[in-house]
């Protein structure tokens, strides 16, 4: 505690004794009108404070010009796309607006409990000072990304943008009508001219949108911007057949349900349709590139590039991973970190997502049996079942068996393969990344070096024909 803050405090203290108006009992505040002013600026006052002392002044420079940063790109953006304005959750405006006062919004509930005699004011200074710190780095990793997002639109030289609406909500929001109903076949959105960019945040949707679509001019071809990763609850009726299709039920298999996706996506086409849908219940579209932003200073130390590289081997990007770190690295930690590394156990949730990783063929794994159980005639094959009783025709029993016959042949080959490739045990144990292409780049406010290596990996995307980039039904 500083001795700012400590002043402050005590000076709130006396200014409630001096004053009788003032009445603050444990279930129950009650101040008079023509001192509550008065008595809400000295309580604000040591909000400010403890929300000022819980960061350094360096953070908090880096937090101004992050401000700064942002209101200036912003107003390139919105000039340039001719906005409306830019749209971001109300959490992170708060931050962008007044990062003191947002402190403030944060502390003032518990710090009125210690004037109630609920809570010990020591206490209170403990534990809030590591929450507003908490939400301040948050919030300035959150802001840092969209800065780099706004210098990506701006880059990329657009001359339009567009929204392929589809509902997003916060599982807090008592207004999820729509979503909230699992394993729904929908349409896919229709495109559709903005004049608002969305930066809002949302924890499920209906599906995953190009929440930002743009025309370039640069590229003369539509570019997606796709911030955050949320989870889809309903099933795509159409999806294009122009794009290439990651199964997510694989990957929550292989690779469980936390660390999946990078903090952002980026898609190139020459048909808005294609970039209309990029995730649903069970497919995600695999990106083009894989955006991964590093805002701490240490990250490279303690993180690493194991993220990346993890996000990387799940949504095998095409043209590989760009890591932006808006502080310096070092170069030869970098090298190293990319080599291709050991992956350990907990890497996976299953075994089987060494298949996964590889693109290995699955094998069968239960030869066809028949058997007589309780008067019923059983029929199995791989994960396939046949029931039948006693008294069933036999031509539909042969018909089953015709169809299982097939799980034998298959199951044969694959054990002779095994034979003739014998894998140790050894070999078994350890299990190496596949050569990943990651990019790291120092931008801070900089992001030439960023806009060089989009300008390479775009320009080298292959043009889809427009006459085949039908929206295909499945």
């Amino acid at each position: 505690m500083t001795n700012e803050l400590k002043e402050k405090y005590e000076a709130l203290l006396q200014f409630i004794e001096e004053n009788p108006a003032i009445r603050i009992r444990p279930t129950s505040v009650m101040i008079d009108s023509e001192i509550r002013p008065l008595f809400y600026e000295k309580f604000n006052d040591v909000c400010r404070q403890l929300t000022v002392d819980s960061i350094s002044k360096e953070d908090w420079d880096n937090v101004n010009e992050l401000i700064t940063k942002w209101k200036e790109e912003s107003a390139v953006v919105t000039d340039q796309l001719k906005l409306e304005g830019i749209r971001l959750d109300d959490k992170l405006a708060d931050f962008f607006n007044d990062p003191v006062n947002m402190g403030i919004k944060m502390t003032s509930s518990a710090f009125m409990d210690v004037l109630r005699g609920i809570s010990d004011f020591n206490t209170f200074v403990s534990d809030n000072s590591i929450i507003v710190k908490s939400a301040i780095e948050k919030h300035y990793r959150s802001g840092y990304k969209r800065w780099i997002a706004l210098k990506i639109i701006e880059f990329v030289d657009a001359d339009c943008i567009y929204e392929f609406p589809s509902p997003e909500s916060n599982y807090s929001s008592s207004s999820i009508e729509g979503i909230s109903t699992a394993y729904r076949f929908e349409e896919v959105p229709v495109l559709k001219n903005t004049s608002l960019l969305y930066f809002d945040i949302a924890e499920k949707c209906g599906y995953l949108t190009s929440k930002i679509v743009l025309h370039s001019k640069k590229f003369n071809r539509f570019v997606a911007i796709r911030p955050e990763h949320y989870e889809p609850v309903w099933i795509a009726k159409l999806r294009s057949n122009a794009q290439d299709w990651i199964d997510v039920r694989k990957i929550n298999y292989n690779f469980g349900k936390t660390d999946l996706y990078p903090d952002m996506y980026i898609y190139v086409a020459d048909d808005t349709r294609d970039l209309s849908i990029l995730c649903d219940r069970y497919y995600l579209c695999r990106p083009h590139i894989n955006i991964e932003i590093e805002s701490d200073r240490d990250w490279l130390k303690t993180g690493g590039l194991s993220s990346a590289k993890r996000h990387a081997i799940i949504t095998r990007p095409k043209c590989g991973t760009i890591v932006v770190s808006k502080n310096p690295v070092d170069t030869t930690i970098v090298e190293e970190q990319k080599k291709p590394q050991e992956l350990s156990d907990s890497f996976f949730s299953n075994h089987k997502a060494v298949e996964y990783v590889y693109e290995k063929p699955e094998e069968p794994e239960v030869r066809e049996e028949k058997s007589v159980v309780e008067n019923n005639i059983v029929v199995e094959a791989s994960d396939s079942i046949a029931v039948f009783s006693n008294e069933t025709e036999p031509e539909e029993i042969n018909e089953a068996e015709e169809q299982f016959a097939a799980v034998d042949e298959q199951l044969d080959n694959s054990e002779n393969a095994q034979e003739q490739e014998t894998i140790t045990d050894e070999e078994e144990e350890k299990i190496f990344e596949p050569e990943l292409d990651i990019n790291v780049l120092y931008t801070n406010w900089n992001t030439s070096a960023l806009e060089k290596l989009l300008d390479e990996k775009i320009s080298q995307i292959p043009r889809y024909p427009t006459e085949a980039s039908m929206i295909e039904l499945f």
